[in-house]
């Protein structure tokens, strides 16, 4: 697991300002920021504040259940 972590990671500076993104709890645009810098699709968040976004950019904000079903859901290839 860990190999797999180190040759698919991504690093995120960290450093976009996305202020104001998540106005009721502005420590949460810290995963705001890491999403859009590593092109995220989907942001799984059990946090309230997240999730009443729905989205963020490019990205969905889900639960977990909702991001299990949405896999569960995809036509295989």
């Amino acid at each position: 697991m860990s190999t797999l972590l180190r040759q698919d990671a991504l690093l995120a500076s960290g450093q976009m300002d996305v202020q104001g993104a998540v106005p009721q709890d502005t420590d949460d645009e810290k995963f705001i920021v890491i999403a859009l810098e590593g092109e995220a699709t989907v942001i799984v968040s059990d946090d309230q504040p997240l999730l009443d976004l729905g989205r963020y950019g490019d990205s969905a904000i889900q639960t977990a259940r909702q991001f299990l079903d949405s896999l569960h859901s995809e036509p295989s290839a």
